[in-house]
């Protein structure tokens, strides 16, 4: 069980192919990048292999998205893909150091446009 805040991710079994993206953002968030570091040693000490990026404007979030989805992509071989996007938002939107903003829901299609036809996509926001 990885315990992280009021975040419970139960994960059974042997050697796997667990990723992890984790996209953070400092715009306003002094503590992010720790926050960030924090939780990708948590996902690595239960066999994660972790992905760090600082993102600074919606652009960018979705140009490091593209990036990683070309190089690790959502296939057969790999059995959980968790992606946390640290960031303030409000109404659905993400926002970037320079002010702009992306849809939640366009992120999320990012992902779904891109997931092979046998692993699904399960989203939930988390507030912390």
């Amino acid at each position: 069980m990885l315990s992280y805040g009021r975040l419970k991710i139960s994960i059974s079994g042997g050697p796997s192919n667990y990723r992890c993206l984790t996209l953070y953002n400092t715009f306003g968030r002094q503590g992010a990048k720790s926050e960030a570091e924090k939780l990708s040693m948590a996902l690595k000490d239960v066999s994660f292999q972790v992905h760090m990026r600082e993102w600074k404007s919606s652009s960018s979030l979705m140009t490091l998205i593209s990036l990683y989805l070309d190089e690790f992509p959502c296939d057969s071989e790999c059995e959980m893909l968790f992606v946390c996007i640290m960031a303030h938002g409000v109404g659905g939107s993400l926002k970037g150091r320079s002010g702009s903003e992306v849809s939640l829901n366009y992120v999320l299609q990012e992902f779904h446009s891109r997931l092979s036809n046998d692993v699904s996509l399960v989203s939930n926001a988390v507030r912390m």
